[in-house]
């Protein structure tokens, strides 16, 4: 698990062994990057500034090519709910646009494209663990930026 650098970060509750999404959504927003992956808790910092800026240049202009071309939405940063144990929040999440007006997380097909913005302190995992469960799930290319 990706913890923070400060002293005073406590996991939500350590003693829980698998975490679900009920889980996750129970947690309070305290500006931490919260997922799980196959029932493991992953907490991430705010990221360093290069990595956030990377991030959002490449929402921007994902964004401006999505009106540019009809029938593509991006989501960014959001999750994608993979099972009730895995739950992954890319960087940036690229869709067809849906019919629906506003589907949940849990009825969204897997993303087009999903980019994920490598800092130090995720670039092992993000490699390793979380790409071969995006590419199972269905995910159409994954950019690790």
């Amino acid at each position: 698990m990706a913890m923070p650098d400060t002293p005073l970060y406590r996991c939500p509750s350590p003693d829980r062994t698998v975490w679900t999404v009920a889980d996750l959504e129970a947690i309070p927003d305290d500006g931490h990057r919260y997922e799980i992956l196959h029932g493991e808790l992953l907490v991430t910092s705010l990221s360093p500034t290069g990595p956030q800026r990377s991030a959002m240049r490449l929402t921007v202009l994902t964004v401006m090519w999505c009106r540019a071309h009809t029938g593509w939405t991006v989501l960014a940063p959001r999750s994608v709910h993979i099972s009730e144990t895995t739950w992954l929040e890319p960087d940036l999440a690229l869709y067809a646009a849906q019919e629906s007006a506003d589907p949940s997380w849990r009825e969204m097909p897997p993303p087009l494209l999903v980019v994920d913005v490598l800092s130090p302190s995720t670039r092992r995992r993000d490699r390793h663990r979380k790409r071969p469960t995006y590419l199972a799930h269905g995910v159409g290319e994954l950019w690790l930026v």
